[in-house]
């Protein structure tokens, strides 16, 4: 995270907005999942953030890796801010072309980034469901079993437990397939895109990096 030199009376404001910001209704819904929409928390925020003299800023830029990135900026009239900088999760659809893909991705980011800087809850609590389990399991170890885990044949007690197992896959020289950023992307998406989609995605990027 970047920020000013002094962000004093910027992080006073924030905790003035926090204990006035309600519980936002959960109305939307992707698959089996429910949130609480952009246009709902923009909405709510916007003033609160007015009456503390608090305003923000989102833009979508690249980074060296070539990654499209959503940079989000809190600041205060006197010019003390702070900013994240995240990468855009790539979302992939046979009903929409390129641009409108991206702009589902830039949706999804500027909700999860301004509920991230300013604590709010806008996603059903299913951990209970959607978490992937953090016990040992049976981890392929080459190709082959990759590829038949991919084929249907990993035997999983669920799809959290499958999406795991495929995330910690690696290749034939023993070299993990997915980076800890990967896994973290696919753990978020688990909750907006919901578990099947998540798998299938899991499963069509490991066989592109398998190639």
């Amino acid at each position: 995270m970047k920020q000013s030199e002094n962000i004093t009376e910027l992080l006073s404001a924030i905790m003035d907005v926090q204990k006035e910001i309600p519980t936002m209704p959960k109305n939307a819904k992707a698959f089996n999942y429910r949130y609480t929409d952009l246009d709902t928390i923009t909405s709510v925020l916007k003033p609160i953030l007015a009456r503390h003299e608090v305003s923000y800023m989102q833009f979508v830029g690249m980074n060296e890796q070539g990654q499209n990135t959503l940079t989000t900026r809190v600041f205060n009239r006197k010019g003390e801010y702070i900013e994240e900088t995240t990468v855009l999760p790539k979302i992939e659809s046979a009903k929409t072309n390129n641009a409108q893909t991206l702009g589902m991705a830039i949706t999804y980011m500027r909700r999860y980034a301004l509920c991230a800087m300013f604590g709010i809850t806008s996603d059903e609590d299913v951990d209970a469901n959607t978490v992937m389990p953090t016990q040992s399991a049976n981890i392929p170890q080459n190709v082959q079993t990759v590829q038949n885990a991919m084929g249907g044949q990993v035997q999983t007690q669920n799809l959290g437990q499958e999406i795991k197992t495929l995330l910690e896959s690696k290749d034939g020289n023993g070299m993990l397939i997915f980076t800890e950023t990967d896994k973290a992307r696919y753990r978020e998406e688990c909750k907006t895109k919901g578990l099947t989609v998540v798998l299938e995605d899991v499963k069509k990027e490991l066989a592109n990096r398998l190639r």
